[in-house]
């Protein structure tokens, strides 16, 4: 085949090679775009997870302080003292 139709057919198979390198670049793109976000995602939760222990162990410690009153304390060492009296816990389970 020569001539005008081999040109044509040359053009037609040129033009659907530049749009599937077009496509390939873009999808590449895409795909950095999505690894970059769920690192950054995986963060975050980690961060939250933190966040929720850390509130949960606040809501602890107020609890024994309403339980225990002043008695309970940190000692200068920065040992838990616990609390020195005989008191029913009422901390929640799911909160110890």
């Amino acid at each position: 085949m020569s001539g005008p139709a081999a040109e044509r057919l040359k053009d037609k198979y040129q033009s659907k090679l530049n749009k599937s390198e077009s496509d390939f670049k873009t999808l590449k793109e895409k795909q950095k775009e999505i690894k970059d976000t769920h690192t950054t995602g995986l963060s975050q939760i980690d961060m939250m997870s933190d966040l929720v222990r850390l509130l949960q162990l606040k809501v602890q410690c107020e609890f024994r302080k309403i339980m225990c009153g002043d008695e309970m304390g940190v000692s200068n060492d920065g040992a838990d003292q616990g609390c020195s009296t005989q008191k029913i816990c009422l901390i929640p389970r799911f909160l110890c």
